[in-house]
């Protein structure tokens, strides 16, 4: 007999079914499959958040929001403000969920043995261990299809950029600021010539020298812009290559993965001015913190070492509050300020260093 297999047909229709079963069984009590994983993971984590629910479950937040408010509407759930984050808010389960809990796992584990009867039971293990495999390359193929690298320099030895230890540098192009203290338009203008530097041949340089570098440092512009970044530190983190990256901040979310999946070990925050003048040492004509706070707090939960860095000129900072500035920086274990360096290839060719004196006054009042 001739094994046809229409994979994409073959996963549609155990969805389908799937759905139609647990949207049945859960009638009673007014539940749905959509809402269903969320709930177990809320019973099963208590206190998780809907960010956490979103990367453990591969969910769009939208979905999420809207079924957490669909159960917390039903009675099923209940969200309590962070005592640490006024911005994040916890998710407990209910009375109600506890009292039908046991009926629910039971409707689940009917389904799991009427699909599992299809299935020797000597080969149970190695069907669900290829099922995992399976699960684990769909993810990562959905999030790097059609997102290419774009690391447009590579040093291949740099004793600067990682402190005490000798790294390996990669440049990515890109970058949501435009400062004027930015010292390579390159960084953020990408000419349309530019070499950009291939996947495969980048990790042939850090295999080369894999036994006498202590890492690999990622800088920008902004690497949270190239959407196969976090395909490319998973695959660093099983050659068990260590990372250092350097961030604008403004991409919690991506960072939050990161850490969570534990895909670099230190992390450089560049912090551009005081809040009120932010706006303008980012080049922009608005800037909302929010995005900022939320990786500095992310950090500081993190347990990794990170520091912030603060490049200052001689425009643009006279007027900075330095109070304001040492407040945005406070949970840093290390800050470092350095001073801009004029170039002709520089967003603002013009830009020159800040004046000596003041200079020495803010690495005395700022770094540690």
């Amino acid at each position: 007999m001739e094994l046809h297999t229409d994979l994409l047909l073959d996963l549609n229709i155990l969805s389908r079914a799937t759905q139609k079963y647990y949207d049945r069984q859960l009638q009673p009590f007014d539940l749905t499959y959509a809402q269903l994983p969320v709930l177990l993971m809320i019973y099963e984590s208590e206190g998780i958040t809907a960010n956490q629910i979103v990367a453990q479950g591969q969910y769009d937040k939208g979905t999420v929001t809207k079924n957490v408010q669909k159960l917390e509407s039903l009675g099923y759930i209940e969200t309590v403000p962070s005592r640490t984050d006024k911005r994040l808010r916890h998710l407990y389960t209910t009375d109600r969920s506890k009292m039908v809990i046991a009926r629910i796992y039971g409707i689940r584990r009917d389904w799991w043995n009427h699909l599992m009867a299809a299935i020797p039971a000597e080969q149970a293990g190695q069907f669900l261990s290829q099922t995992r495999s399976l699960v684990n390359n769909a993810i990562e193929a959905s999030r790097t299809e059609n997102a290419p690298l774009l690391f447009y320099r590579m040093d291949l030895l740099s004793v600067n950029d990682w402190p005490g230890k000798l790294s390996l540098v990669l440049h990515a192009a890109g970058c949501n600021f435009r400062c004027p203290g930015c010292a390579d338009r390159s960084r953020v203008i990408l000419e349309e010539d530019a070499r950009i530097l291939q996947t495969e041949d980048i990790l042939d340089q850090i295999a080369h020298r894999k036994t006498f570098i202590d890492g690999v440092v990622i800088r920008g512009g902004e690497p949270f812009l190239q959407e196969g970044l976090i395909s490319f530190l998973r695959h660093l983190r099983r050659l068990q290559v260590p990372v250092r990256l350097q961030t604008n901040g403004t991409f919690p979310r991506q960072l939050e993965q990161c850490l969570q999946e534990k895909l670099v070990q230190e992390v450089s925050l560049q912090i551009l001015n005081d809040p009120t003048h932010y706006a303008a040492s980012a080049g922009l004509k608005t800037f909302h913190m929010g995005s900022l706070l939320e990786s500095i707090q992310l950090l500081k939960q993190a347990g990794i070492d990170w520091d912030a860095v603060v490049e200052v000129n001689d425009g643009g900072f006279d007027k900075t509050d330095l109070q304001a500035l040492e407040s945005l920086m406070k949970d840093a274990p290390h800050v470092v300020v350095r001073n801009h360096e004029q170039s002709a290839a520089g967003i603002d060719p013009g830009l020159k260093p800040m004046e000596e004196t003041a200079f020495a006054k803010w690495k005395e009042r700022l770094e540690r």
